[in-house]
């Protein structure tokens, strides 16, 4: 249902889509509202029920793309249900994504340039592993990534990465601090790791690197684009 005006600009239209199956997933049902003003259409979810908030809209004139999506406690696999899922994505339902501002991405049609920027945090599910969180500040553009902080914290392991990745060379860097990894057969490892870019890849140092009892010092090696690991 909605409004469509003669000359376009200040229509509206709003629409559901009923659930849909097939013998591969579901789409659980929802509901958008479509408009148009000037150079400027825009599509948002009106469903106020479901844990996110989500915004897409195109300019016409600067031919720019922006979305913005907001969520609580939101778990992408109510939003599609896949029916003969893998296990591993079975073992995913049960996370719980929180933002604590809009994960934003705009885009330039005309040249594809993008950026995008990101501040969520994530409950994994308790079939993966018990009461572990990661919280992730990012951001990025077409060649790297921007890593501001990735942690993880609770039962299984409490680390902390800040840095960088170009996409192109696959080159990292920064800094991974490990307090622990709690291993199955009861052992932890902690470590810092070093990363720094090389041509193509990067290297990575480990001044020190605890398992169990034992303590390893000044490990490094390389990854190469293309190659295997080098120690």
């Amino acid at each position: 249902s909605g409004t469509i005006l003669k000359n376009l600009s200040g229509s509206s239209l709003s629409f559901k889509l009923d659930e849909y199956a097939s013998s591969d997933y579901t789409v659980t049902k929802n509901e958008f509202l479509l408009t148009f003003n000037n150079d400027d259409l825009a599509l948002r979810s009106v469903q106020r029920v479901l844990p996110y908030s989500f915004h897409a809209g195109i300019n016409f004139a600067s031919q720019s793309l922006s979305v913005k999506m907001q969520c609580s406690d939101f778990d992408p696999l109510k939003l599609v249900k896949f029916n003969s899922s893998s296990k591993s994505l079975d073992d995913l339902r049960g996370s719980k994504i929180t933002t604590r501002s809009p994960f934003i991405l705009d885009m330039n049609l005309e040249s594809s340039d993008l950026t995008w920027s990101a501040d969520f945090s994530a409950l994994l599910p308790p079939s993966v592993v018990k009461n572990q969180t990661v919280d992730v500040l990012a951001d990025g553009d077409n060649q790297n990534i921007y890593v501001s902080s990735l942690k993880t914290n609770g039962s299984l392991a409490d680390a902390d990465f800040s840095g960088k990745f170009n996409l192109e060379h696959l080159q990292l860097s920064g800094d991974l601090f490990v307090s622990y990894v709690n291993l199955p057969n009861g052992n932890k490892v902690s470590t810092e790791v070093y990363f720094e870019p090389e041509e193509k890849g990067f290297m990575f140092f480990m001044p020190q690197l605890y398992l169990g009892e034992q303590n390893f010092t000044a490990i490094q090696g390389s990854v190469g684009l293309g190659e295997s690991l080098s120690l």
